[in-house]
């Protein structure tokens, strides 16, 4: 996921026209399936429609499906069905199809106790994101509808790698990616504490409280906010070196017996 990256038989396809770049993003949001003509209308012109704005919309799908190389019968991406259209791709030629089934499959590794196969298909899954979701796309409700729903979905796979990560005893490989995320995301404090863990676990303890003085820091100067309590809790315990904190399992009983 990110920029919107569009190949065919090899060769990069470049869609320069704004609204036909809505068009191709609403459709591939929903691959497979259909999107009625007066949503992707809405995700053109919003409460602006144009006077004929159905004709336009059919304007604008004709010059994409030129764009695309589009042609008639097993050549076609784009097709019209009754109220609206859908565009037909493959599972392996989709960034998000391809990503949402590496995190199913993930899930089964988990369910059968396979954390090393669930660590690598999290690691690929989370590969294929190469910055925000629908970042180059100009419609508003695209972007204020989809978009917290897929950077939701990338910060529990992100999570969920780093805890297995933790589990397996990779803590020193996951230090520098996790420091980067911390200064990006500093309201995301489940980051902040994966990663005081993973500097405790590399015997860093100064280096742990002070990711914990820089996070907290920005909460309150920043936003007003204080600490949660899950994460105040793990401060104290990185003070008092509590040995709870060697294994990500032990820490997480910890935290479900201080919630009873």
């Amino acid at each position: 996921m990110g920029p919107l990256d569009v190949r065919r038989g090899g060769q990069t396809i470049v869609v320069n026209a704004a609204k036909q770049r809505v068009i191709l993003a609403a459709l591939l949001l929903s691959a497979n399936r259909v999107v009625m003509a007066d949503d992707l209308m809405e995700r053109l012109w919003h409460d602006r429609f144009p006077r004929d704005a159905r004709a336009s919309l059919q304007t604008h799908l004709a010059r994409l499906r030129r764009v695309l190389g589009d042609g008639h019968g097993s050549c076609q991406s784009i097709h019209t069905s009754p109220g609206g259209y859908f565009i037909e791709v493959a599972a392996d030629d989709l960034d998000l199809l391809r990503y949402r089934d590496l995190l199913d499959q993930a899930s089964r590794a988990e369910t059968v106790g396979d954390l090393a196969g669930e660590a690598r298909l999290l690691r690929e899954a989370l590969g294929l994101w190469r910055g925000p979701a629908l970042a180059d796309i100009a419609s508003d409700s695209l972007v204020r509808d989809e978009v917290p729903q897929l950077t939701e979905e990338w910060f529990r796979a992100l999570h969920r790698r780093f805890d297995v990560e933790l589990t397996l005893g990779n803590h020193a490989e996951i230090v520098a990616t996790l420091r980067r995320l911390v200064l990006k995301h500093p309201l995301r404090e489940r980051l902040c504490g994966q990663l005081m863990i993973a500097l405790f676990r590399c015997g860093q303890q100064v280096e742990a409280l002070k990711v914990y003085d820089s996070v907290s820091a920005v909460l309150r100067q920043e936003y007003g906010l204080d600490v949660g309590d899950e994460l105040h809790d793990l401060h104290q315990a990185v003070l008092t070196r509590d040995p709870v904190l060697a294994t990500e399992r032990g820490w997480h009983r910890s935290l479900a017996r201080r919630a009873l």
